[in-house]
């Protein structure tokens, strides 16, 4: 009988060790994976402005050899710089983005962990949403005025980029189309007097002004003063030379003038008593 519940305990003692073995050998290998800890830009997240890259980190070391990171737009197509990169800790990899315009991305990325070979697979998205695009004149400042004809414009386009393919903006003179540029800055020259307003806007790749994207300022133009050249160029011409003596000649108006008191001092000694 006693034989027999030893023979029970055993049993039981064995499956009991069984299962903590087989239970503290899950962990382990659920935790051999490589796991995203850490995204940028994180998964859903919606982005205000242009994010330059795509970089993720993991929980463990990957194989340097068999990583894969794409990143493609809403309808699939492939636009991320294909160079993606491993850095050394072994656990973070990155690639480059082009200039992206507004819309859905997904990220997908392929990983096999260094320790066990297990590969994960996955992928997520994020959305590019930009502020309402705006333009706003730098140069020259509304009611600016200038001496001669000549205006520098310089604009600021904001997260509207014109680098980005075909972004461009408008400039109108007076109410009327002057130019149309990808530069950000312009300069206009001979420009006539007087009061002048410019309009500038912002325009798309197809060639469609962005609505509310509108900024004006006004500059005057000096007008020139006739009189006033006239004064100026008479000014700037020969001076009136006057009487110029030569040497000769201010040395002879010397001795004149000696002469002349040596004979007064003479007359003024003559007395009275003298003529009588």
């Amino acid at each position: 009988m006693r034989e027999t519940v030893m023979k029970s305990v055993r049993a039981r003692l064995i499956v009991l060790t069984g299962l903590a073995a087989l239970l503290l050998a899950l962990p382990s290998s659920a935790s051999a994976r490589a796991l995203l800890v850490r995204a940028s830009p994180a998964a859903n997240e919606t982005l205000r402005t242009r994010p330059e890259q795509v970089r993720l980190t993991f929980s463990t070391e990957i194989d340097p050899y068999t990583y894969s990171l794409t990143v493609v737009d809403a309808v699939g197509v492939h636009i991320d710089r294909a160079d993606s990169r491993i850095f050394s800790d072994l656990k973070t990899i990155a690639v480059s983005l082009p200039p992206l315009e507004e819309g859905l991305y997904t990220v997908s990325y392929t990983v096999t962990a260094r320790n066990d070979q297990k590969t994960t697979s996955d992928s997520y998205q994020f959305v590019l949403d930009f502020p309402p695009a705006q333009i706003r004149l730098i140069e020259p400042p509304n009611g600016a005025g200038f001496e001669t004809g000549t205006v520098n414009v310089r604009v600021d386009t904001g997260d509207f980029d014109l680098t980005y393919w075909n972004h461009s903006w408008r400039l109108y003179l007076d109410g009327d189309p002057f130019i149309t540029t990808r530069r950000p800055g312009i300069t206009l020259r001979n420009l006539e007097s007087g009061v002048h307003e410019l309009q500038v806007v912002l325009v798309d790749p197809d060639g469609v002004e962005v609505q509310n994207s509108r900024s004006t300022s006004y500059v005057s133009i000096g007008e020139p003063d006739p009189q006033a050249r006239l004064i100026a160029l008479a000014a700037a011409g020969p001076g009136d030379p006057g009487l110029r003596l030569s040497r000769n000649q201010v040395i002879g108006l010397g001795v004149g003038v000696m002469v002349c008191l040596a004979i007064g001092i003479l007359i003024g000694r003559r007395s009275p008593a003298d003529d009588a």
